[in-house]
């Protein structure tokens, strides 16, 4: 019986170095079906052998089924550090491939978004920790309107370079379109700690933490943010915001009028400080500023609304007629 299960052992080793040997000359004959058909047989008598499942991955990077390619690389390695280098290599190469396929998509003539990302989704199945493959993939899903991806991607990215000033601003901006607002103030007070002269992060910072409730802690960043930018419309209008928000009208009005005259073409400033000065019942300085809006952005049903209030206060009974018809028919 020993003589006999010796035997069968036997058998079965030179079963498989057959298998082997013969996908290994299929393979230098690029016979590439044959050579998978072999390393299958051979897979199955010894499934422990790391050179199989690398030559495997081999096999499946030929055929594109670049998901089988990783998996095999990653089994190989699990069993033995014997195929590193090669592995690393492979990796490298159809990771390259992939990457370069993406970028040359996203920056052509006319960009084919959709098919960018499949490309950079490939890159980083191959390579998990190519911080690149991550900051493309989510430029694409950004710009396809896939915030949840952008956003996880950004994660991803955020482990790879936990220093990277843009990848936190991104993922912290991307987190409040979202309503994800929890996640936001994470990312923007890791932000303000790297970066702590960034008036935009505290701006952020502000409107992430105000719509958690945190007035205190929102109005401090709004004013950190003037503070650091003293001559930026939008630190201003930030702050303008939030004390619009809390009906602090002159301090509103104060803040948008600032924003405003730094930034004169900056309508959403202008028509803010409107609404604060009506706010404060002060329809002489409001008066002025819509109409030139009207002027301005004559498809603002708001604007319209507006001054045919201030109009029929001012018994102006036609120029309030016109302005209410002009409001009902944008829609306001």
């Amino acid at each position: 019986m020993r003589f006999l299960a010796y035997l069968v052992c036997l058998i079965g080793i030179g079963c498989q170095s057959t298998a082997l040997t013969s996908a290994k000359l299929y393979l230098q004959q690029d016979e590439v079906a044959k050579a998978k058909e072999q390393l299958l047989k051979a897979q199955g008598l010894t499934p422990d052998d790391p050179e199989v499942h690398y030559l495997l991955a081999t096999v499946h990077g030929q055929e594109g089924d670049l998901a089988a390619m990783t998996a095999s690389l990653d089994r190989s390695l699990r069993l033995s550090p014997r195929f590193t280098e090669e592995a690393a290599q492979l990796r490298r190469h159809y990771w390259a491939k992939e990457y370069n396929r993406g970028v040359t998509l996203a920056t052509a003539a006319e960009p084919d978004l959709a098919a960018a990302r499949q490309a950079f989704e490939r890159a980083v199945a191959i390579d998990s920790t190519a911080a690149q493959s991550w900051r493309n993939l989510a430029f694409a899903q950004y710009r396809l309107n896939d915030l949840t991806g952008a956003i996880a991607s950004y994660q991803r990215l955020q482990a790879l370079a936990p220093a990277d000033t843009a990848v936190l601003s991104n993922l912290g901006s991307l987190c409040i379109q979202e309503k994800r607002f929890a996640e936001a103030v994470h990312a923007l007070e890791r932000l303000t700690g790297l970066a702590p002269d960034d008036y935009r992060a505290q701006v952020n910072l502000g409107i992430a933490r105000e719509r958690l409730g945190q007035r205190e802690a929102a109005g401090a960043a709004f004013r950190r943010a003037v503070e650091l930018a003293p001559d930026a419309a939008m630190a201003h209008y930030g702050l303008g915001n939030f004390l619009w928000n809390q009906n602090q009208y002159e301090g509103a009005r104060d803040a948008y009028a600032r924003a405003a005259e730094l930034a004169p073409a900056d309508t959403d400033a202008r028509f803010n400080l409107a609404m604060s000065y009506l706010r404060l019942e002060d329809d002489g300085h409001a008066l002025g500023l819509l109409e030139q809006l009207s002027t301005e952005t004559p498809e603002n049903g708001q604007v319209w609304r507006q001054l045919s209030l201030i109009y029929a206060r001012q018994d102006r009974v036609a120029e309030s007629k016109a302005a209410d018809a002009r409001a009902t028919g944008l829609g306001e």
